[in-house]
This record gives structure tokens, C-alpha cells and sequence, in this order.
């Protein structure tokens, strides 16, 4: 290899990004709370990113919708300028309002349900001690002695006093814990949705002051690259978006119609459960199964076992028939790197971690997929150069149908 400039400069480089690998390997510990930091500081302007993108996937068929109405005869100037702050309001609200209503129908039934189980818990422990002392005659029989099963409501009210006494300072301060993180979580999400509204008001200008800043600072080529990759990242989180959102919607709907047909209980508030923790890719099935059957097993063990063998089998349907046609390949990233994906994203950042890891190594997958052909094709075309058999092979598989290189004739 010549030792010229450009070649020195990529040396330079390829030692840099290798030093700054290893020290990010031996301190990975460092780097993650780096990041967790960084998120942190960041939150409301990510958060304000991640709202402007999802209302965008309304915004756009809105607008559309106001042109077809109101646009199509020729321009109105009262028309025009309402076409966006309009849009924008009925995007948002539609948004927000499907957020409130999932949280009010989720979190009463839940809670209504554990306050069922606490006061159900004398009978549950009455039914236990006949259970257990069925049990232990029937063991008796073959010499097998258990020992006597006791619930001293005394006792256990008593130790319950102990711990919140002995624990009062440590409740404080979670519960001053709890309100801060609540106030500033409040905070971030007043903040990042006024920074949405912003950037949905004004995104065509900001996308042209952003490719002029791209094309000032990188020579053409370089800024068709940035461009081709943002673009890549843009579709690849839109596909994903738009079909796990699809898709959440049809299981919720397949589960509500089958939980009805069975005669299970809770089945509204389950099956919006179900199709919520269906937007999370591989645990949110498993996540949905355990809270739903919870829920259903106070009212019935019996019907809590049919909900998983029915969800099983809706689980089946899902995977081989409705995620292949509507969500399809559009994520593109192989099932062993989704798996990887959402645990190396739930250990950074929780459930919003799993979200939006998917998307993210599906755009880092496709771009080293891409890279690794380029890669290849140019050396088999290096191989064409120096073997005339091969380069008729190349140009016979890369040409099309009509097109096929034909041995020249004798």
C-alpha cells in the first residue's frame, strides 16, 4: 500500500477508532452510564424527537386529507394557512387522547383488582389450611408428616407494624424519591412536547437549513451518503412504527373477539392490555400473557389456564401469518439479532430502550449488509479483471434476461 496522504489519514483513523473501541470494552460500565447520563440531560429534546415522529405518521394523511377537502378547487388563503396548526392540533389529540384512554382503562381495572385480592385474602388462606390439611392426612396415610400450616393475624399484622416503623425514614425518601422523579418526568414530557409542536410547524424549513449545513460541511458525495442514511433511518423507524402499531391493533381485536367467545373475564382491559405490550417486540407478548392471566386468575384459576392456552394459540397466528403480512420485512433484521436488540436495550433504558433498539440495529444491519456486498462485488470484480471466464460469468449475472452476455460465434 502507498504511503501517500489519504492513506496515512485512514491509518490514522483506523488506530484511533481501535484505541477508542478498546478503552470503551474495558470500560463498558463507564460508557453505559456515560450514555445513561447523556439520555438523561437530553431527555426532553429526545422525547420532543420521538412525539414530532409519531404525530408525523398522522400529520401526513391529515394534511392530505385537508387538501382533498378544502384545497383540491384551487387555493384558499384562509385554507392554507390553517392546514398546518390544524392538523397538527387533530394529530396530537388523537394521539394523546389514545394514550389517556389506554391508562384509564388499564389502571383502574388493575387496581380494583388487587384491592379484590386483599380483601379476598382471609378466604384464600382459610381455603389454603383446608387444602393443606387434606394434604397432610392423606400423606399420613403412607408415614409422610407435614408440618401444621398457621396464619396468626396478630402475628402478621404486627410484624407488618415492625417493618414500617423500623423502615419509616426509607419510605420517606422513597416517597420523596418517587414525587421527584414524577414532577420531573411531568417536566420533560411538558417540555419535549412543546419542542414537538415546534419542530412539526417548521419541519420543512429545518430539514432545508439541515441539507444546506450537510452540503457546506461534506463535498457532494459524501452529503448523497448522509442523505441516503437518514433517509434509510426515517423508513426503516416508519415501517416499524406503523406496523407494530397495525399489528397491536389486530391482535387487540383478535383477542377481545376470542376472550369473548370463551367467556373470559376482563376482556376489554385485557385484550387493550395484550395489544399495548404487543408494540414490544418478543417479551411484550410474555409481558401481556402474565399481567391478563393475573388479572383473570382471581376470578377463576380454571379460566386464567384457558387465557394462556388461548393466547398461545393467538401467538401462533400472529407469528406465522398476521407479523409477516403487515409488518413483513420492513424492519429487515434477522430473529436472533431482534432478541439481542431488545435485551441490550431494556439493560440501557428499560421499555423505551426495547422500542426503539429494534428500529435502530435494523438501520446499523442493513448499512454493514450493504457495505459487505459493495465490499464483495468489488472484489469479484477485481477477480473479472485478471480472469476473462470470470468476467463473463459476472456480466452474465448481473445482466438482465434480454441482456445476457452470448459466446461470441465461431
Amino acid at each position: 500500500m502507498e504511503l501517500n496522504k489519504s492513506n496515512i489519514k485512514r491509518i490514522i483513523f483506523i488506530i484511533f477508532a481501535a484505541a477508542v473501541i478498546f478503552w470503551a470494552v474495558m470500560n463498558f460500565a463507564v460508557v453505559i452510564s456515560a450514555t445513561r447520563w447523556v439520555i438523561g440531560v437530553f431527555s426532553p429534546l429526545i422525547l420532543g424527537l420521538s412525539f414530532a415522529f409519531v404525530i408525523n405518521l398522522l400529520l401526513r394523511p391529515i394534511e392530505s386529507g385537508w387538501d382533498w377537502l378544502f384545497l383540491r378547487k384551487g387555493g384558499k388563503n384562509l385554507a392554507k394557512r390553517l392546514k398546518r396548526p390544524v392538523s397538527i392540533f387533530i394529530s396530537a389529540l388523537l394521539t394523546l387522547g389514545a394514550i389517556v384512554a389506554i391508562f384509564f382503562i388499564i389502571i383502574p381495572e388493575v387496581s380494583r383488582t388487587l384491592r379484590t385480592i386483599i380483601d379476598a385474602l382471609p378466604d384464600y388462606f382459610e381455603e389454603l389450611k383446608v387444602w393443606w390439611k387434606g394434604l397432610s392426612d392423606f400423606l399420613a396415610e403412607y408415614s409422610v408428616i407435614l408440618p401444621e400450616l398457621k396464619f396468626d393475624s396478630t402475628t402478621i399484622i404486627a410484624k407488618l407494624t415492625e417493618l414500617v416503623t423500623n423502615s419509616g425514614e426509607s419510605i420517606f425518601n422513597q416517597t420523596i424519591n418517587t414525587t421527584t422523579a414524577i414532577v420531573s418526568a411531568v417536566f420533560n414530557i411538558f417540555i419535549g412536547f412543546a419542542f414537538c409542536i415546534y419542530l412539526l410547524a417548521g419541519k420543512e424549513r429545518l430539514i432545508g437549513q439541515s441539507k444546506r449545513t450537510i452540503k457546506a460541511a461534506f463535498s457532494e458525495k459524501r452529503a448523497k451518503r448522509i442523505f441516503a442514511f437518514f433517509s434509510r433511518v426515517n423508513d426503516s423507524f416508519s415501517h416499524f412504527v406503523t406496523g407494530q402499531v397495525l399489528e397491536a391493533i389486530i391482535i387487540g381485536i383478535l383477542c377481545f373477539i376470542g376472550m369473548l367467545i370463551l367467556g373470559l373475564p376482563y376482556a376489554s382491559v385485557v385484550s387493550v392490555l395484550v395489544g399495548v405490550t404487543a408494540l414490544i417486540p418478543i417479551l411484550g407478548a410474555y409481558i401481556g400473557t402474565a399481567v391478563g392471566a393475573f388479572l383473570i386468575l382471581v376470578e377463576s384459576p380454571i379460566k386464567a389456564l384457558w387465557f394462556i392456552v388461548f393466547i398461545i394459540v393467538l401467538q401462533q397466528l400472529e407469528g406465522n401469518l398476521i407479523y409477516p403480512h403487515v409488518v413483513g420485512k420492513s424492519v429487515g433484521l434477522p430473529g436472533i439479532w431482534v432478541l439481542a436488540a431488545v435485551t441490550v436495550g431494556g439493560n440501557i433504558y428499560g421499555v423505551k430502550g426495547m422500542l426503539v433498539s429494534v428500529p435502530v440495529c435494523s438501520v446499523i444491519y442493513v448499512y454493514l449488509s450493504e457495505k459487505v456486498r459493495a465490499g464483495l462485488k468489488k472484489r469479484r470484480g477485481k477477480a473479472a479483471l485478471c480472469d476473462p471466464e470470470v468476467e463473463v460469468t459476472l456480466a452474465t449475472e448481473t445482466a438482465a434476461p434480454e441482456q445476457k452476455v452470448s459466446a461470441p460465434k465461431q
